[in-house]
C-alpha cells in the first residue's frame, strides 16, 4: 500500500470547465495520459471522447501501462505517483495524489493549479 494525500485547491467554476482544464494541463506533462471516469467504469484513451459535462471525478493515469498495473495489483510502490484523481465539488477541486513532495507531481499540480489562475477562468458567468 502506497500513501494518499488530498491536495484541495478553490475552484468556483462549474466541474465540466475545471476537471476539462485540469486534465488538459495535465495531459501537457503525460501525453500519453489515459482518462476513467470516477466510478473507474469507463476509459477515455482519447481527450475529445471524454463527457467532461457528464462528470465530477476522474482518474487520470500516466499511460495505457500503469493503467493495466493499477487494476491488476491495487496502490503498489511500482506504481507510486502514476495516478491522479480529480475530484470536482462545492467550488473545490481535490487533487488527489500518492506523494505531494515528488518533485514530478509538484510540477504537476502547479500546472493544474496555474491553468485554473488564468484570467479567462475568472470571469464572473
Amino acid at each position: 500500500m502506497i500513501g494518499r494525500a488530498d491536495l484541495i485547491i478553490p475552484a468556483p467554476l462549474p466541474p465540466p470547465l475545471v476537471l476539462d482544464a485540469s486534465v488538459r494541463a495535465l495531459l501537457r506533462q503525460w501525453p500519453t495520459a489515459i482518462v476513467v471516469d470516477g466510478d473507474d467504469k469507463q476509459v477515455y484513451k482519447k481527450y475529445r471522447d471524454i463527457p467532461f459535462q457528464a462528470l465530477s471525478e476522474v482518474m487520470v493515469f500516466k499511460n495505457q501501462r500503469f493503467l493495466e498495473q493499477w487494476r491488476r495489483d491495487g496502490a503498489t510502490a511500482e506504481n507510486r505517483n502514476s495516478m491522479i484523481n480529480l475530484i470536482c465539488v462545492n467550488n473545490e477541486l481535490t487533487i488527489v495524489v500518492d506523494d505531494p513532495s515528488d518533485p514530478m507531481i509538484v510540477a504537476l499540480v502547479e500546472t493544474v493549479k496555474s491553468v485554473l489562475r488564468q484570467p479567462i477562468f475568472n470571469i464572473a458567468a
